[in-house]
């Protein structure tokens, strides 16, 4: 059962119930109030700690939240890099470190259009990121496919690149629609600038509803996921944050020798406290343990998520195997993996029904025969 205590903040006169469960929080911090007259999605930047932090409404609620590690990074230039249409032609312009040049993707007819660009290196090379820039004035593609040395990754883009899982990259594959043309002017894999990081976090701000962000906290929380992934749409605006006040909820040192999720790492320690996570890995190094992260920015966390790698935030699955169908490459449903089965029940039944109107039709000749 959750508990309320109510109090009432110096940062306004808004009385406010705080939910029990943020006493692991010292400071707290009233987020701009906008005046909506309907949702919108809101972004707080330069957070100083990410995950550990939440945002509250006026209720008390901690409401669906999608935190994000902004990256600077470095475009290293392929070795080889190709443009596709109909065709595959060198496009040395993608590669030359010259933003002045560009490779074009043209309408060749009216509606969606599918095209492909093809980077190589000499040799694999350490990433964790798809850098592409595009003119300002050009369409940038929001759907596309990302193949790393034949294997699917991701298939949302967030600003001019796509973030995944550190991994050794030498061929990689971009394929997108477009229904406007497209000017390409750089692409390559990103390398880390480890000291230019940016966190920020998105919610849906609701109208006439008041937000406040706990934070200064050494344990890092989990929240709940929006249902779709709020990096992949426009954000209406950038809310600023109030002054720093003491969490009234706070207790001190009440986690330091806690651990709720039994992986033997006290969650003063845990990359994920609330689930079992022993080996503690983070793949992509933002801090956060693998089982918590959302690599694919979808809004579903990695331990709930059925594909951890691929957009999906309705979790389609149609045959109910656990593995989502945008990465399902088996269908385990026997009637959609053997397509020939419905067709032999129907003919089976067809048969069948076949055979009981003609043994009526024979009964009843042969009773009317009797009586003749």
């Amino acid at each position: 059962m959750k508990i309320y205590i109510c109090t009432v903040l110096l940062v306004s006169s808004l009385s406010v119930c705080f939910a029990s469960d943020l006493s692991s929080y010292k400071n707290v911090r009233l987020v701009q109030e906008l005046n909506v007259s309907q949702p919108a999605i809101v972004e707080i930047t330069k957070l100083d700690q990410l995950g550990n932090y939440v945002v509250t409404n006026d209720k008390g609620d901690i409401i669906p939240q999608q935190p994000q590690t902004i990256r600077k990074t470095k475009l290293i230039p392929p070795s080889q890099v190709e443009g596709c249409t109909n065709v595959c032609v060198n496009a040395p312009a993608l590669a030359d470190g010259n933003e002045k040049t560009t490779f074009d993707f043209p309408l060749l007819s009216s509606g969606k259009q599918s095209g492909k660009i093809k980077i190589v290196y000499a040799k694999p090379i350490e990433t964790s990121s798809v850098i592409f820039k595009t003119t300002s004035d050009s369409y940038t593609p929001t759907v596309f496919t990302l193949m790393i040395d034949g294997k699917r990754i991701l298939n949302t883009i967030q600003g001019g690149s796509a973030r995944f899982p550190k991994m050794l990259a030498q061929n990689v594959e971009i394929e997108f629609e477009y229904s406007q043309p497209i000017r390409f002017t750089e692409v390559g894999i990103g390398s880390l600038i480890e000291e230019e990081i940016i966190n920020t976090l998105r919610f849906v701000y609701q109208p006439k509803t008041t937000y406040m962000l706990y934070t200064n906290s050494l344990v890092r929380s989990t929240y709940p996921s929006p249902a779709i992934n709020l990096y992949s749409k426009n954000k209406e605006a950038e809310v600023t944050l109030g002054e720093v006040y003491n969490n009234p909820q706070y207790v001190e040192d009440v986690y330091v020798e806690k651990d709720f999720d039994n992986d033997g790492i006290l969650d003063i320690h845990d990359n994920c406290p609330s689930q079992f996570n022993s080996d503690q890995k983070d793949s992509n190094g933002n801090g956060v343990g693998d089982i918590c992260d959302d690599y694919d920015y979808d809004g579903v966390l990695t331990y709930n998520d059925n594909c951890p790698e691929i957009e999906n935030p309705h979790q389609e699955d149609k045959d109910r195997d656990g593995m989502g169908d945008v990465c399902d490459s088996e269908e385990s449903r026997i009637t959609e993996k053997y397509g020939w089965i419905p067709w032999v029940v129907f003919l089976g039944v067809f048969l069948a029904v076949g055979a009981m109107g003609y043994e009526v039709i024979r009964m009843k000749k042969s009773k009317e025969e009797k009586k003749g």
